[in-house]
Formats: C-alpha cells, sequence, structure tokens
C-alpha cells in the first residue's frame, strides 16, 4: 500500500492532502501513515426531481500520528483538530512519539509492523523513517504465504 497519496482518486486525495498538512502543523509531526481509508460514495437518479443527479461521498481514514517524544496531545487538542478536519470526514487518529513506536517495532508489534510495511506513507519529516527498524522477518513481519 506504500505508493502514497497518488493512489487515491482526486476528491479523496486532496482530502488527505488537506489533512495531512493540518496534523502535521498542528501536532508537529514526525511521521504520518495511512493504514485504512474508506470512502462511501452513493448517486440518486430520479426524473421526478428538480435535481437530476444527486451524489453523496462520506469519506473516513485511519491514521497513525508519530510525534517527537515532547508532543503532548491532550484530549482538548484531538478536539480541536477533529473539528479543523470535520468536513473532509471522519479520521481516526492514533498517535504515539517515536520512542513508543520503535520499542514497538524492535519487540515485534504486530500493528506497528504492519502499518510500517504495508501504510500509505502521508508524511516523513526529515526522513524520519530511516530511525524506523528495517522491514524484514526480524522485525516480527512475514508474507502471509510463509506463515501457512
Amino acid at each position: 500500500m506504500k505508493n502514497y497519496i497518488n493512489q487515491l482518486k482526486g476528491t479523496e486525495q486532496n482530502a488527505v492532502y488537506c489533512i495531512r498538512k493540518l496534523i502535521a502543523n498542528q501536532l508537529n509531526a514526525l511521521i504520518i501513515y495511512c493504514f485504512g481509508c474508506k470512502t462511501n460514495i452513493s448517486i440518486q437518479r430520479s426524473a421526478f426531481t428538480k435535481t437530476h443527479f444527486k451524489e453523496e461521498r462520506q469519506f473516513s481514514c485511519d491514521l497513525l500520528i508519530i510525534t517527537p517524544d515532547v508532543t503532548v496531545v491532550d484530549e482538548e487538542k484531538r478536539g480541536e483538530i477533529q473539528e479543523m478536519i470535520a468536513h473532509f470526514g471522519r479520521v481516526n487518529m492514533v498517535i504515539h512519539p517515536l520512542s513508543f513506536v520503535l520499542r514497538k517495532l524492535s519487540e515485534g508489534n504486530i500493528f506497528f509492523s504492519w502499518v510500517q510495511r504495508e501504510g500509505m506513507l502521508l508524511f516523513d519529516r526529515n526522513n524520519t523513517t530511516q530511525l524506523l527498524p528495517p522491514l524484514d522477518a526480524a522485525n516480527g513481519w512475514q508474507p502471509v504465504a510463509t506463515r501457512l
């Protein structure tokens, strides 16, 4: 999934770009991964209404946001960010400091390993991803075919 935001369609790509930019600035984020994304499109057509064509979109995404160790994100700050990005859709934010993520990756934590390997990298301040352990079987990730 690591093809960055180019793999999304126009409207969703724009939403993710704006969300990424806002979160990166508000939280001083080092790395942002998208590990889940969903768009529901409802199209209604009717010959009996003035507007013959109506399209509604609902967008949601799941983000892992890695911050510097000194950054503290309380519920109030989360709420402010949610308000700022609400018009784009629903954003579920998992926020952790870099030292916590590094520890979990070294332990082989499946969530962090899979997000690092398969997540869509949205933001990487000053190549911070270079601090993460290399992607291999040693850090807990194995291809699905070899786990049988």
